[in-house]
């Protein structure tokens, strides 16, 4: 999960432009409070120092920025956050951890009520995960925040082989896409999702803050490593009005 602790927020080397990084860079800082809605950001060779980054890849980042809707330019002032409704807004086609979906949208990610367990896996998990039936599953479930408010509760249903050892799981900070890249070796590289809308349940409405019966938007979701091996089984559901999914649709 992006941490509330920036520590050093130069760019560091990654597959994605400059430009994209240093977007992102900006973003946290706003999320994290750095730099507050109303308040104008640093000149761009300040932030281009600080991200270790060229003016041109910060003038990028910001152009960005102002298309998004969450900086606008005064022409001889500089460049200013937006004060910023309660919305976030994600493509259908990215596979991107939701803590990254949130600080995207500038606001602070956070996860709360993390519980891992073994249970057997229902038939529904058992084959979407291509399992025998009723073999052994961590069961991962966590609220993620975003700036403090609801937005997320997910379970996800992994395979105990996958894990090698169970302390692994102390260095899960909320990020199953890094998870599996980092501690577990076997980077996810596509999904299957299904999406619909569910009455919520009382857990899930009690950890979205919203009453039983609620309509919740409901993502169901498997993912692959290479070779399309399933990884996980996810159930994701997202608290009305606050999260939005975006997709291109072609004429046939």
């Amino acid at each position: 999960m992006t941490s509330s602790r920036l520590g050093d927020p130069r760019i560091r080397k990654d597959k994605s432009p400059l430009y994209l990084q240093a977007r992102r860079q900006i973003l946290a800082m706003i999320g994290a409070g750095r730099f507050r809605p109303g308040s104008q950001l640093p000149p761009e060779d300040v932030l281009a120092e600080t991200l270790g980054v060229s003016r041109p890849t910060v003038r990028e980042a910001l152009a960005l920025l102002q298309i998004d809707g969450i900086v606008t330019r005064r022409h001889g002032a500089g460049n200013f956050v937006n004060h910023l409704p309660f919305n976030i807004s994600a493509r259908l086609d990215e596979l991107i951890s939701i803590p990254e979906v949130i600080a995207a949208n500038a606001f602070q990610p956070s996860m709360t009520g993390l519980r891992i367990t073994e249970v057997e896996a229902s038939d529904q998990v058992a084959e979407s995960l291509k399992l025998e039936p009723s073999s052994a599953v961590y069961l991962v479930q966590r609220l993620y925040l975003a700036s403090g408010r609801p937005a997320v509760w997910v379970t996800d249903f992994i395979p105990t082989g996958l894990v090698p050892r169970r302390d692994l799981w102390v260095e899960f900070t909320g990020d199953m896409l890094q998870f599996f890249r980092k501690q577990l070796r076997r980077p996810m590289e596509y999904a299957v999702a299904a999406i619909d809308v569910v009455d919520a349940d009382p857990a899930c409405a009690r950890h979205l803050r919203v009453r039983p019966g609620t309509g919740v938007l409901r993502i169901q979701q498997t993912a692959f490593t290479a070779g399309n091996v399933p990884v996980t089984y996810s159930l994701g559901y997202h608290r009305p009005g606050v999260v939005t999914y975006r997709a291109i649709r072609k004429v046939r």
